[in-house]
């Protein structure tokens, strides 16, 4: 812990001050721990990342999809025709006009063109909607020839797809439940691990508050030793003792000062390990301010088990798993049965040629498909009982999940039986050590007890002061991780 220094006196301090401590309760670390701790930041960027997947599978299997696209090309070809040997009365008797025809021939031109297109799934019949429009021109002139222009007017097309659903379900529904199953996988994971983030940071604040408490323990067991010290310095010098026994008394006194300094160093690491947890400024103090209370615990196990048994994200994990193996059991099936769909088109189109009459056409269509696979040579059989075998493992894997879930939460439960059952009787045992520390302490000062006899009391006291500091820490920790098996915020908490 890092004292503040207070100037005194009406002299005025200029030096740097240290910072103050930093008071920190439980549900202040806590609340710490889930907003600036770098494992709160992972878990809040993967809720995100998790939350945007899910979006983007809810926006393809309901909303359009609009793509256009556009072109332009310049162009120029020669063409130089295959010249005939002619006979030499042939070319005595060509004039030049006739002989120019031999000559090469160019054409050149440019053409744009622009088109758009949408799709569009109809989540509720399962259909498809898809439309595309396109216009473009193009101008070519050809050497001897007048140019030339094609134009298309705004052309559009229109279809839809309806499949009928007889022999086969819908696949968009399907795609769509387990994009819900693997978010629902992902979410309760991350749960999970933002109730780690809180036991983990109340761990550390448990394990801060039990090494402050045994350098408060060290620190007392201290003055009782210096106190030893000055009694036993008396008797000696009144001839009651042997001076050895002040050397004894010395001796446990310079025992207790390496104790603090080990305390000391053990609450230090502490520190830093709470405000690196934390992401707390380097260098500052922290002044830990709730205390851990023993309450009774009142859960059974079977309501815990029960409790686990809705809440335990690895038991839910597996019968989501489960049910996407279902899903992939049924496309299989699905896969040699046969598929039936309607198809219905409308489309128009204008063409304009330069030199002529435009052109208009409509069309429309309305068309029945029907497809089947007939055979495969087993390999949809084949597929199929793999799926069966992976889907009787899942099955499986889930029963032991939950047998494990089971287990955990009876172990959890059996640690915390046992430690609440220490701490109920344990307060008897401390008022008994310290009223014989008290005694043993009185004869030794009136000469009739040993100085074994207080260091054996005191020492008594010591051990049983930091075993019930440590059983409190191990019952709270307990709690944390039964809290942690049944991944649910149950209210294992003291008054803070």
């Amino acid at each position: 812990m890092i004292l503040c220094a207070v100037a005194s006196g009406a002299a005025e301090d200029i030096s740097p001050r240290a910072p103050l401590p930093v008071k920190l309760s439980l549900r202040r670390c806590e609340e710490l721990a889930l907003s600036d701790s770098l494992r709160a930041r992972i878990y809040r960027n993967s809720r995100d990342s998790a939350g945007l997947g899910y979006r983007a599978a809810y926006l393809s299997l309901r909303f359009p999809q609009v793509a256009v696209s556009a072109s332009a090309l310049r162009a120029y070809s020669e063409t130089s025709p295959a010249l005939l040997q002619p006979s030499p009365d042939v070319i005595l008797s060509t004039s030049g006009a006739a002989a120019s025809s031999y000559g090469l021939s160019s054409t050149y031109g440019t053409q744009t063109q622009a088109a758009a297109s949408v799709s569009l799934p109809v989540f509720a019949t399962g259909g498809a909607l898809a439309a595309s429009a396109s216009q473009s021109r193009a101008l070519t002139n050809t050497a001897g020839s007048p140019p030339a222009t094609v134009e298309t007017s705004p052309s559009w097309q229109a279809s839809y797809i309806q499949p009928l659903f007889i022999f086969t379900g819908d696949p968009n529904r399907r795609s769509w439940r387990r994009a819900q199953l693997s978010y629902d996988a992902a979410i309760a994971s991350l749960e999970h691990e933002r109730l780690a983030i809180v036991i983990d940071a109340r761990g550390l604040y448990y394990q801060t508050l039990l090494q402050q408490s045994t350098l408060d323990v060290e620190v007392q067991t201290l003055k009782a030793a210096e106190e030893i010290v000055g009694i036993t310095r008396a008797l000696t010098d009144a001839g009651k003792y042997a001076p050895v026994e002040l050397n004894r008394a010395q001796l446990r006194f310079t025992q207790e000062e390496r104790r603090i300094r080990n305390a000391r160093t053990a609450l230090d690491r502490a520190v830093n390990n709470i405000r690196m947890f934390l992401q707390l400024p380097g260098g500052i103090g922290l002044e830990l301010t709730s205390k851990l209370e023993y309450r009774k615990f009142a859960w059974t196990s079977a309501d815990l088990v029960n409790y686990a048994l809705t809440h335990r994200q690895d038991y839910l994990n597996a019968k989501r798993s489960e049910e996407l193996l279902e899903l992939s059991l049924k496309d299989l099936r699905e896969s040699a049965r046969p598929n039936l769909a309607l198809v219905g088109a409308y489309g128009y189109s204008r063409v304009v040629p330069s030199g002529s009459f435009d052109a208009r056409t409509y069309n429309w269509s309305a068309q029945a498909q029907a497809s089947w696979l007939l055979f495969d040579s087993g390999t949809t059989r084949a597929k199929v009982d793999q799926g069966l075998k992976d889907l009787e493992n899942a099955r499986h894997e889930t029963e032991r999940v939950r047998q494990q879930v089971q287990v955990d939460v009876e172990n959890a439960y059996l640690n915390i039986s046992n430690f609440d059952e220490q701490l109920r009787g344990f307060e008897a045992d401390r008022e008994m050590a310290m009223n014989n520390m008290k005694a043993v302490r009185y004869r030794y000062s009136n000469g009739i007890d040993r100085l074994i006899d207080v260091f054996d009391a005191e020492n008594q006291m010591r051990a049983l002061e930091l075993e019930y500091l440590g059983l409190l820490v191990d019952f709270h920790s307990a709690k944390g991780q039964l809290a942690l098996s049944v991944n649910g915020p149950l209210d294992f908490d003291t008054e803070r």
